[in-house]
């Protein structure tokens, strides 16, 4: 039945196993995703053979761990002499370079993330870049948590994270600490572009025209869902702004990250400083509003 309602429209996405990797001839099939990359490359053919059929076009999505990455050489030379376009993260697993502690990462996290592209390097971490917290010894009920940058700190020593889980909890995390999720993908924007990292500029407003012009980085929704936190440049102050009252910014030529500076590991191995809890001050967080 499940079948009969997607080739007639009735359903768009079926949820299968492997069962469905062969036989099927659905012409209205466009995509084919490999949630888990199947065990060999033969029954990788088969599953994205149910699309592109017949010269019609199609696509196929896998997920590529590093526990898979004993299959990565075998997908590598299917894609070349297929002419289709080979991620370098694929070739990277293929040829080895993925690293043993990354294989190491994912297997134990696999349940509840994407594969890591492995520690993230200081250059590589910008606002709205997703990442898994690691290896924190002093708060370390923290690790495995993923989350989205939000800014550099002052001091360029550590990342201002906004938590997915905890409430949306804001922690400063050394660069060490980080780990780039996705590839580094930027995390989709809401109205108007607005998302955790955003640099905005303050516009129209009334009651606190002081603040019009003024750049910021998004934070977070307000409690209220219907302004953003914004953290603003000059002060590093907190204020709740309405959307309509933000503007995106261009993005900027370059980036500049925190953790050029060395870690600053206590001498007993804890990571003294390794985080640092946002304090805020619920009174210092003015609610801005237009009139």
């Amino acid at each position: 039945q499940a079948l009969t309602d997607l080739k007639n429209g009735m359903v768009d996405t079926l949820v299968a196993t492997d069962v469905a990797s062969r036989g099927l001839h659905i012409s209205r099939l466009k995509h084919v995703v490999n949630y888990e990359f199947p065990n060999t490359i033969e029954v990788y053919c088969h599953r994205i053979g149910r699309v592109g059929r017949g010269g019609a076009q199609g696509w196929a999505h896998s997920y590529l761990s590093c526990a898979e990455a004993p299959l990565a050489s075998g997908l590598v030379a299917l894609l070349e002499r297929a002419g289709q376009s080979v991620a370098p993260g694929v070739r990277a697993l293929a040829s080895g370079q993925a690293g043993a502690a990354d294989a190491e990462d994912d297997a134990e996290t696999s349940e509840a993330s994407d594969c890591a592209d492995g520690e993230a390097a200081p250059r590589d971490l910008r606002p709205g870049a997703a990442v898994r917290v690691v290896g924190l010894q002093g708060a370390s009920d923290l690790n495995g948590s993923c989350g989205h940058i939000c800014r550099p700190m002052p001091g360029g020593e550590r990342w201002e994270v906004v938590l997915d889980a905890q409430g949306s909890a804001v922690k400063a995390v050394r660069p060490e600490n980080l780990q780039l999720l996705l590839g580094g993908k930027i995390t989709a924007s809401c109205e108007g572009g607005l998302r955790t990292g955003s640099v905005v500029i303050v516009r129209g407003l009334q009651s606190a025209a002081v603040l019009n012009g003024a750049c910021a980085h998004v934070r977070r929704r307000a409690p209220d869902g219907a302004r953003w936190e914004v953290v603003l440049q000059s002060t590093g102050e907190v204020k709740s702004i309405r959307p309509e009252n933000l503007e995106v910014a261009p993005p900027p030529a370059h980036s500049v990250g925190a953790g050029a500076a060395p870690g600053l590991a206590g001498e007993d191995g804890r990571g003294e400083g390794e985080l640092h809890e946002e304090e805020e001050d619920d009174e210092e967080e003015d609610e801005i509003a237009t009139e």
